[in-house]
Parts: C-alpha cells; sequence; structure tokens
C-alpha cells in the first residue's frame, strides 16, 4: 500500500490520476468491494503499520483536490446532517 501511496505521490501526467483515481472508486474490484471500501476498513486494524500506512495513502488522496474522491470519502457523510 506504501507503493501505492508512492505511485501516486510522483505521478504528473492528468489521464493516470483519472484512471487510478476510477481504479479506486469502481464497484466491486477486490472481493466483491470497492477498493477504496477495503482501504477505509483497514483503518479498523490492530495492526498500527497498516493503520499508519493506510492514513498516508489518504492524505495524498485528500491531497489530490479531486471532487469524487472528497464525495465518497467525506461528503457523503456529512450531507445526511447527522453530525449536527
Amino acid at each position: 500500500m506504501s507503493y501505492f501511496d508512492l505511485i501516486l505521490r510522483s505521478v504528473t501526467e492528468p489521464e493516470l490520476m483519472k484512471l487510478f483515481i476510477k481504479f479506486l472508486l469502481d464497484v466491486e474490484k477486490f472481493d466483491g468491494e470497492r477498493i477504496l471500501d477495503t482501504l477505509v476498513d483497514r483503518l479498523t486494524s490492530s495492526d498500527p503499520n497498516l493503520c499508519m500506512v493506510t492514513m498516508a495513502l489518504f492524505d495524498t488522496l485528500l491531497s489530490l483536490n479531486c471532487e469524487d474522491l472528497m464525495l465518497e470519502l467525506l461528503l457523503k457523510y456529512l450531507l445526511p446532517g447527522k453530525h449536527v
């Protein structure tokens, strides 16, 4: 997973970046779940190293300022208004 983070930090071609984002958001890519959902589930792991690497990956993803990723990682939880 840290290699995926490194790749995302190094990619400069916009079309390749779109491809990586599509890979994360596509439905049923890994054991019937989206890759992004699997990554979110890894945050509850008992292994602190896995959690830290996953958090670093999310930091990289959020720094991309991609609307689709922001919607999936943040806004879909805020839209129902249950946090207020």
